[in-house]
């Protein structure tokens, strides 16, 4: 798991327009400007894109799974 830089946008972005969301916190640009406040971390497994967040001191939370299984992936981790 990485943090989420400008340099990621292409890797993501290809996520993002093969498999559409319709939850709008679901955007690179959400990632990116509120990734230092909610320490996104990201990264690839399985074909998927992999997204977390923390909010203060809560318990690191995760993003639905962006890929073209993602119910697959939740049962599996």
């Amino acid at each position: 798991m990485r943090p989420v830089t400008i340099a990621d946008r292409p890797t993501m972005q290809r996520y993002l327009t093969q498999f559409p969301q319709s939850v709008c916190e679901l955007t690179f640009g959400n990632f990116l400007l509120w990734g230092e406040s909610r320490e996104h971390r990201w990264m690839e497994h399985e074909g998927h894109l992999l997204v977390s967040l923390k909010k203060q001191d809560g318990p690191q939370m995760w993003y639905q799974p962006i890929g073209p299984d993602p119910v697959k992936v939740m049962t599996d981790l």
